[in-house]
């Protein structure tokens, strides 16, 4: 636990010039029984509030064992930094909800994740207690306290455990998978299932945002892509997190590579953990047992599917590592011609796309096609188009167009090159079908939606989802578009003001 989070906080407190340290653990001799993922949860973000308010100096992790009876041991997590610190006024309401330690702190250092107050709650449904011990100008230092009963197990004995297990290895263990990508929702989707999870995948934030309010207790893990349209993965966490249902839900960011700033703001905003896109099978599965072990079965009885290799080779197909890809998909090729035929469905006009973009000087919507492209062909091993929608997306990222001319070029051959390579293998593209009449909403259908709008109800997310055609039907795709960007960025007011406004 204490070297993972070191492991995925180290690169920000780098960035900030700050030594991140962290003392030996306790000998325990035996195996604790214990909430690992809340411990994990309230750990991280004391962490990420102490390199937040720390400007210069240190962060320190310990844990220490305080006392051990009757098959129980209680432990005493601490965070320390050499920060700002807390007056005594300060120190009486730190723990009282989202409350920061005055105006020009929060002008300076922003919000602090999930807030002191409900790591506080947490640690009180453990049977623990927290607290701080702080001066001002002199830093500070955030502990808790946690009961664990203590396993018959020994430790020694359980990587012989873990190695003889046998079966899926995330049995009835339920996901939800969130990305933009067509691509990487299938790939995700198919490896956890081969490993016996529950998979449910959302294309936005605002729609993970509509599952996970509307049923809090479906799911026992969330992976969420970073760097998403509209809402974004760190602004999707911020909304979750409000949520008091949802404040102990793992959320694990997927990323292609992030700044430590980026991971800086991923923490704040609430997220457990880093998977680096592609992600290789075995480091999802020892990440989800990491936070969410309670969940998974073992046994016969909790497997689901069993994984099944296919046993035909992949094809040749120039511009694709086929060892590589087929090593990540585990050797499924209906999985990777599907995957690639999805790529090439979306992908085969993107040049064309780009430089219109270009011409209008919308960089930031080809700045994130090319991060799209980049992530499915990250995932197929399409080495060369991944690497030049890299540098494009950097380029764009940039505000320099021109830069990325070279690159755009030879994008477009690789392109081409890898769909002629590929065109044996896939199916033909689909035909474009014609629009259906659509039927414009219904007055008690809008008086449902301002309904939710008005109380602040994120069901109103998914239900702009499934009215917005007959929205447009009835009011046009111009008035519609500010509504439909109001909710999606969660500005319900501005919203229903706009809605109501259209209706009379």
């Amino acid at each position: 636990m204490i070297s993972n989070l070191v492991d995925v906080l180290s690169p920000v407190a780098a960035a900030k010039g700050i030594a991140l340290e962290w003392a030996p653990l306790p000998e325990v001799a035996a195996t604790l029984i214990g909430d690992a993922q809340r411990v994990s949860q309230v750990l991280y973000n004391l962490t990420g509030n102490a390199l937040k308010f720390t400007s210069e100096g240190h962060v320190a992790v310990s844990v220490q064992a305080l006392s051990e009876e009757a098959g129980w041991i209680t432990l005493r997590f601490a965070v320390r930094d050499t920060g700002i610190g807390l007056a005594p006024e300060q120190r009486e309401r730190v723990f009282d909800a989202f409350v920061q330690a005055d105006e020009s702190t929060q002008r300076r250092y922003g919000g602090t994740g999930l807030g002191l107050a409900i790591c506080q709650r947490l640690v009180t449904l453990m049977g623990g207690q927290m607290g701080v011990d702080s001066r001002l100008g002199e830093g500070s230092e955030f502990w808790f306290t946690v009961p664990f009963e203590i396993d018959g197990t020994t430790v020694q004995e359980l990587p012989a455990k873990l190695t003889d297990s046998e079966g899926p290895r995330l049995a009835c263990l339920r996901v939800l998978v969130v990305d933009d990508s067509p691509v990487n929702l299938d790939i995700a989707r198919r490896l956890l299932e081969l490993e016996g999870a529950h998979c449910t995948v959302a294309e936005s934030g605002r729609a993970a945002i509509a599952k996970l309010s509307a049923a809090p207790d479906a799911f026992d893990l969330v992976l969420m892509d970073v760097q998403m349209p509209e809402l974004n993965g760190i602004d999707a966490t911020q909304a979750i997190r409000s949520i008091p249902a949802l404040a102990a839900l793992p959320i694990i960011a997927l990323t292609a590579g992030a700044l430590p700033s980026q991971r800086e703001r991923a923490i704040h905003a609430g997220m457990n953990d880093f998977l680096t896109k592609p992600f290789e099978l075995d480091t999802l599965v020892a990440t989800a047992h990491r936070w969410a072990s309670h969940a998974i079965k073992t046994g016969s009885a909790a497997v689901l599917q069993a994984p099944v290799k296919a046993t035909n080779s992949f094809p040749d197909i120039a511009g694709i590592d086929t060892a590589a890809v087929s090593r990540r998909l585990l050797g499924d090729r209906a999985l990777f011609l599907s995957a690639l035929t999805r790529l090439r469905d979306e992908f085969f006009n993107v040049v064309n796309e780009i430089r219109t973009m270009l011409a209008h000087h919308d960089l930031d919507t080809a700045r994130q096609r090319m991060h799209k492209l980049r992530g499915g062909a990250g995932n197929l091993s399409a080495v060369a188009v991944a690497e030049f929608a890299a540098r494009l997306e950097t380029a764009y990222e940039g505000g320099n167009a021109s830069a990325g001319e070279a690159d755009l070029l030879q994008l477009d051959a690789a392109l081409t090159h890898l769909f002629r390579s590929a065109k044996p293998w896939l199916s033909p593209p689909p035909a474009t079908a014609a629009a259906d009449n659509v039927a414009p909403i219904t007055d008690d259908a809008l008086s449902h939606l301002t309904a939710s709008l008005r109380s602040n109800d994120f069901a109103a997310l998914s239900e702009l989802e499934a009215l917005h055609a007959g929205l447009v039907a009835r009011f046009g795709a111009a008035a519609i578009e500010p509504v439909a960007t109001a909710v999606e960025g969660l500005r319900f007011k501005p919203a229903l003001d706009l809605l109501q406004a259209l209706a009379e």
